[in-house]
């Protein structure tokens, strides 16, 4: 259907792509999106999608123990999120290591949060 209610259509068709084209980036509509003459891709609404329960528990088991080496690079860290910064991160660690905003490396560590971040169990293999 074309012109659903969040203004585009609700399932994204070979016929209908362009209407998303703004939407995504330009490598994912040129790669994957364009190029596929029986595309069929329903537009749902967004979930959440939680961390796992081992990847909590990891999380929680080394928490404190990630540090940065003088490049820059992850150096101690075994599992879990890195660096505590999530709230679930927060409360499961109990605040014993909470990456606060004035960490002069708060951008580094972000950015390792992001490499060792929960991805739905291999890679990219979310549900939808």
């Amino acid at each position: 259907m074309v012109g659903g209610s969040r203004g585009f259509a609700d399932v994204v068709t070979a016929e209908n792509h362009h209407l998303v084209k703004d939407l995504l980036p330009a490598e994912v509509y040129t790669y994957a999106v364009a190029p596929f003459p029986d595309l069929s891709m329903e537009i749902v609404e967004a979930e959440e999608y939680p961390a796992h329960p081992k990847y909590i528990e990891a999380t929680a088991r080394y928490a404190c123990q990630a540090t940065l080496d003088e490049h820059g690079r992850l150096a101690n860290y075994i599992a879990g999120q890195p660096f505590p910064y999530s709230e679930w991160a927060k409360e499961v660690t109990n605040h014993a290591c909470d990456l606060a905003p004035d960490d002069p490396q708060i951008g580094l560590k972000l950015t390792w949060n992001v490499n060792y971040r929960w991805q739905g169990g291999a890679g990219f293999n979310l549900r939808h």
